[in-house]
């Protein structure tokens, strides 16, 4: 299933987008080929532009899209709340492309609780709500490390390095104490 942005779009709206088209053939017209296509006129056009970028916009921010009805029951029956706005957050940050020891990985709570890997599942959440803290408030966060669910793993490489960034300036304020 095609990808938009960080949620994926639903088969029906994938296939709306498919079938608005910008042009049409128009075979009365006797200066062009057969099977060449031409714009019916700008008005239709504009229109057709405005639906097809309105749909995409819908298509991809809503959240009714966010979690499989698999990965949701999977979440549920850990003990996690999938209303929870950590888990919430985790979701609508899609896919976490990185590389991890050397080799390149992708981790989304999709496929993790799709996966049944009801371990991923709770390290994944709390490390991504750890760093979503951890970016919003850096200089008064405190980082505790290591803290039982962190995964550095579910970091991607410039969020390591500010992870690694706050534990020196925690490490420096410690030794001038």
């Amino acid at each position: 299933m095609p990808a938009f942005g960080p949620l994926r779009t639903s088969p029906a709206a994938f296939i709306c987008l498919q079938s608005l088209s910008f042009t049409r053939s128009h075979p009365r017209d006797k200066r062009l080929w057969p099977g060449q296509r031409v714009a019916i006129n700008r008005k239709g056009i504009k229109m057709r532009r405005l639906l097809r970028v309105s749909l995409m916009i819908v298509a991809t921010t809503c959240p009714c899209f966010a979690l499989s009805p698999q990965a949701n029951s999977f979440i549920k029956s850990i003990g996690i709340n999938p209303g929870d706005p950590d888990v919430v957050a985790a979701e609508t940050e899609g896919v976490i492309k990185t590389d991890y020891h050397g080799d390149p990985a992708s981790y989304s709570l999709e496929n993790l609780a799709s996966a049944r890997k009801a371990n991923a599942v709770r390290s994944f959440v709390f490390t991504r709500k750890l760093i979503r803290q951890l970016k919003a408030n850096f200089d008064t966060y405190h980082l505790a490390v290591p803290s039982p669910g962190y995964d550095s793993r579910y970091l991607t490489k410039s969020e390591r390095a500010l992870v690694g960034r706050k534990i020196a300036d925690q490490y420096a304020k410690q030794l001038k104490k």
